[in-house]
């Protein structure tokens, strides 16, 4: 894509904003974020003015990168050409100052979402419980999830082993167990009559040291032991 659009103007071919734009989302799904802020950069040299396709997917790549500050002067720039802001938008910047460690920016720009009457989607959430499992905000986390799914978004194995894991890690996992129990009522009803938790087939190519991800399942499984344990003890 790259080489292409370097031979276009010697082709008698000025590539536009179209052109700028597709490259630019093909360096932007193969993770070269700098790459894509340079295209940008090139794009708007040329006088183009860039439209919200353009900068959403600077703002993805910025995102994924954690480059928090670039993403927000970037929307800030958005704001004041009168572009407007989208769900694309708003989660591609809180994904950035998730990933930077951002944590309260992220959480305003959330509100801002409420304010503007801008929904969030399934991935706002989910980056946004991922940030704060990292940090082991567990509160946060379980504020969020409760939430998503009281809008009707369900939640992935991954997002529920992120609020498991942040709630484990400070020593509230009965809390995480209750509002699970909510959420996957199947999976905590097993573990709570003593099913086994489910095990994985073994495979031939992991490497020795390399442990599996645990499922969900078998997190749930986990947690509700070491809750009931913890009851017990209390």
């Amino acid at each position: 894509a790259l080489q292409l659009l370097d031979a276009m103007p010697r082709m008698g071919v000025p590539p536009g904003l179209i052109t700028y734009s597709a490259v630019m989302r093909a360096c932007e799904k193969a993770g070269e974020w700098e790459r894509v802020v340079a295209l940008f950069s090139n794009l708007t040299a040329a006088n183009f003015r860039p439209d919200i396709v353009a900068c959403a997917t600077v703002l993805s790549a910025l995102g994924q990168a954690g480059q928090w500050e670039s993403a927000v002067n970037l929307l800030g720039h958005m704001q004041a050409a009168g572009l407007p802001s989208d769900v694309v938008v708003c989660s591609a910047v809180i994904n950035a100052c998730g990933r930077g460690s951002e944590l309260g920016r992220a959480m305003s720009y959330l509100g801002s979402m409420d304010q503007m009457k801008l929904a969030p989607n399934q991935l706002t959430y989910h980056s946004l419980v991922a940030s704060h499992a990292r940090a082991t905000q567990w509160a946060p986390c379980l504020y969020l999830l409760e939430r998503m799914t009281a809008e009707g978004w369900q939640a992935d194995d991954k997002c529920l082993k992120s609020v498991l894991g942040s709630c484990s890690d400070a020593n509230q996992t009965m809390r995480a167990v209750d509002l699970l129990r909510k959420i996957k009522p199947q999976e905590i009803s097993r573990a709570s009559m003593g099913a086994t938790p489910p095990r994985k087939r073994s495979s031939s190519r992991r490497r020795p040291g390399h442990e599996a991800p645990r499922s969900f399942s078998t997190m749930a499984w986990s947690a509700v032991r070491l809750a009931k344990r913890f009851k017990a003890i209390v």
